[in-house]
């Protein structure tokens, strides 16, 4: 469909997919599309990868479920216990992992944390991120797709969020951050079938490489 620029405001789409928001929230329902064309461009799927989808079953298959499970568990168990051995020299938690304090049976093979200074303060995801990628590590930082449970994890209210939409027409991640004073996102590790004890050990030196110091 061809459409001319300046009528792009005319249009009003109703709906949101992954990559046509700049901002979007759970507790107090709402969202800014993207500008433009972008808000339009809902994706499309990657036809070409299609056939990777068979080639990925027969390896789990061949592999087996159950030894990809132990394996996962085995990884993400260790690293529980290392991050929850590290602290500042005055014994604050150099990080706080989200869901139980301690590994569970049933808990799957993502970590979500977030990093504290040695005063106690919340050092943001982003430079964490920033900092891991010039060590070669990678990782994600931001809501992950799931606003709600970052509003949850941050103590954001539906009255701040509510007067955030109101005050404006257009926002993004960054503005609401800076509306409501308060800290969004949080840094997201992952360990899968290709990933080794090497993989986390290079991490856990890479968290402990920041005590007692003071970021962001």
């Amino acid at each position: 469909m061809l459409v001319r620029k300046e009528k792009f405001d005319i249009l009003k789409k109703r709906w949101f997919a992954g990559g046509t928001v700049t901002y979007a929230a759970i507790s107090s329902p709402g969202h800014f599309l993207a500008k433009n064309h972008e808000k339009f461009e809902d994706a499309t799927i990657n036809y070409l990868d299609i056939p990777a989808v068979k080639i990925g079953l027969d390896f789990i298959e061949k592999i087996g479920m159950d030894r990809i499970n132990k394996r996962v568990k085995s990884l993400a168990k260790y690293l529980y216990q290392e991050l929850n051995k590290l602290n500042h020299s005055n014994g604050q938690p150099m990080t706080r992992v989200f869901g139980p304090s301690e590994y569970r049976e049933n808990v799957g093979g993502t970590i979500i944390l977030n990093f504290f200074n040695p005063d106690g303060a919340l050092v943001p995801s982003e430079i964490i991120e920033s900092r891991a990628n010039k060590e070669m590590i990678s990782l994600r930082s931001g809501c992950f797709c799931n606003p709600g449970i970052d509003e949850v994890n941050n103590c954001i209210s539906s009255d701040e969020l509510a007067k955030y939409f109101t005050s404006r027409d257009h926002g993004n991640y960054h503005e609401n951050i800076e509306f409501i004073k308060k800290m969004r996102g949080a840094t997201r590790i992952s360990v899968g079938i290709a990933t080794i004890q090497e993989d986390l050990d290079t991490f856990i030196r890479f968290v402990s490489s920041n005590k007692d110091q003071k970021i962001g």
